[in-house]
Order: C-alpha cells, then structure tokens, then sequence
C-alpha cells in the first residue's frame, strides 16, 4: 500500500495526509466528525482489533527480517545495507502504515482526496 505520513494541523478537527503510493504523493484531507455512544464503541473495538494485527504484523516483518538478515550475512554487503535501511525505514516514527494509526484520538472521515 505504500506509506502514511499524518499531519495534525489542530488536534480534534482537521487532519492532512500524504500517502505516499508508488512514488506520488495523494494527500487526504480528513476531518473529524462526532459519534453516537454506540459508533464511538464500535470504533474502540476497530482500533483494539487493527493494534493487534499491527502487533502481529510487525512481529512477522521483525522475524522476517531476521530471517532476510541471517541469509543476508552469507550476502555481499551491498544487500546488508539494503536489509539495514528497510529496517530503519520500518522503525522510523514518520513511516506509519496505512489506515490511520490507534493513538490518534479523534476519529477521522475522510473529507476530499486530491493528487500532488
């Protein structure tokens, strides 16, 4: 899918963000709107799902690295340095993946998509 980079431009009502998808950037520009009691549970139990599928998520890229790293070591070290930036890229606080990430607190509806 690419990669999400979230801008708050004011914490509860607006947000911009630019996905980055095979070289272009698409900015979305989110805004937040209010829920019902029972919309607000629903989100809660999406958000406790999709961190649980980031964990397990970054727990197969992190074994699948360490995988790739051990037949890597038998590698010249040109693919090293390959293995050794997609790993910063994954631990890099800006490179979020896509869908927007729990510990942003208010809920977003996406408003207008345009492309850079």
């Amino acid at each position: 899918l690419g990669r999400l980079r979230l801008h708050l431009l004011s914490r509860s009502s607006c947000a911009i963000l630019l996905y980055r998808y095979r070289y272009r950037y698409v900015t979305v520009i989110a805004i937040s709107l209010p829920l019902s009691r029972n919309q607000q549970q629903q989100l809660q139990q999406l958000q406790q799902q999709q961190q649980q599928l980031q964990q397990q998520q970054q727990q197969q890229q992190h074994q699948r690295l360490d995988n790739n790293n051990e037949q890597l070591g038998r590698s010249n070290s040109s693919q090293n340095a390959e293995a050794v930036r997609l790993l910063l890229l994954l631990l890099s606080p800006v490179s979020l993946c896509f869908p927007i990430p729990v510990h942003v607190q208010s809920p977003f509806a996406i408003f207008t998509v345009a492309e850079n």
